[in-house]
């Protein structure tokens, strides 16, 4: 497999590794994602994604589906260009690369999951603790940017903040839409 990756392609990712935070993120949202990441186009020869992990970073997508504990679906965005793209991506890439991640952040994920669970939707509310940013963070703002001009997007864009958004709650605004995010490839575990 040798999977093609451009500019602006969304990754939803599964860790099937189990940790605590992506245990809970499958248990509370019913869904199998837990990590976003953005494609920025090769680096050093590379096809390579932009994303936030101990902070945020680039790496060679290879990372992602060489490593066989990872699962993902491959969207692009289809009303763009390249030269739509560029600017999205180089503003995020400039304005939060290196940031730390927000691992303050993760008590209130564990709040959204219980209320979740007992039915409510906590998604609006702003997170106790908003220092860093998360990987859904980084999705999120490039869905506000491609909402734009794919306006379909603002209304179920605009139910999420930066720092209380799951990987479960980007997947279901790209699954929302196929005539804006086409699935270009996939990786599951065969089990």
């Amino acid at each position: 497999m040798n999977p093609v990756l451009q500019l602006g392609d969304i990754l939803l990712v599964n860790d099937t590794k189990w940790n605590l935070f992506s245990y809970a993120q499958h248990v509370t949202s019913g869904k199998p994602y837990t990590h976003v990441a953005l494609g920025i186009g090769p680096v050093a020869g590379y096809d390579s994604i932009f994303e936030a992990d101990l902070q945020v970073t680039t790496r060679p997508f290879t990372h992602l589906y060489l490593h066989k504990e990872y699962e993902y679906e491959q969207y692009r965005p289809i009303n763009f260009t390249y030269k739509e793209l560029f600017p999205f991506l180089h503003k995020l890439y400039n304005e939060h690369a290196e940031e730390l991640y927000g691992y303050s952040q993760i008590p209130w994920f564990i709040y959204k999951g219980i209320m979740r669970v007992l039915g409510k939707d906590v998604s609006k509310q702003a997170n106790w603790f908003s220092d860093g940013i998360i990987c859904t963070g980084i999705g999120l703002l490039y869905l506000q940017m491609l909402s734009e001009k794919e306006t379909v997007l603002k209304v179920p864009v605009s139910k999420f903040n930066i720092d209380t958004t799951w990987a479960s709650d980007i997947a279901g605004i790209i699954h929302t839409f196929p005539k804006v995010f086409k699935l270009i490839d996939q990786y599951k575990i065969k089990k």
